[in-house]
Order: C-alpha cells, then sequence, then structure tokens
C-alpha cells in the first residue's frame, strides 16, 4: 500500500497529509488469506510516519 501512495503522489505531483489505512486489516475471510504481519505493518508506519512525508493511520477494527 505504501508504495501506491508514493507512485499516486509522484505520478499526480501532489502531496497526501494523511493515508487513512482503513479497518478491517487482518481479517481473514477464507482459509487461502495470509494473516497480517503486525510487526512489518508497524515498522512500515513508523518509518512512514518519521519520514514525514505524510501521516499513516489506522482504524481501530
Amino acid at each position: 500500500m505504501f508504495l501506491l501512495v508514493e507512485k499516486v503522489q509522484n505520478t499526480l505531483s501532489y502531496k497526501l497529509k494523511y493515508v487513512n489505512m482503513g479497518s478491517g486489516m487482518g481479517v481473514q475471510y477464507s482459509k487461502s488469506d495470509v494473516p497480517l504481519d503486525l510487526d512489518r505493518l508497524k515498522n512500515d508506519v513508523i518509518v512512514i510516519n518519521n519520514a514525514g512525508s505524510y501521516a499513516a493511520v489506522l482504524s481501530p477494527m
């Protein structure tokens, strides 16, 4: 998702303030769905928020 945000910003030459990642992340709808890697998500959000380009916002589940 973060790579998509960067691509959109670069393509449109527009800087976003926030990216709301929505809710329901990690919900497994079928047995083949891969579980959400919370540690990776946490680390990605920290990196993005520290970069200051935009804030990644997580909605509660």
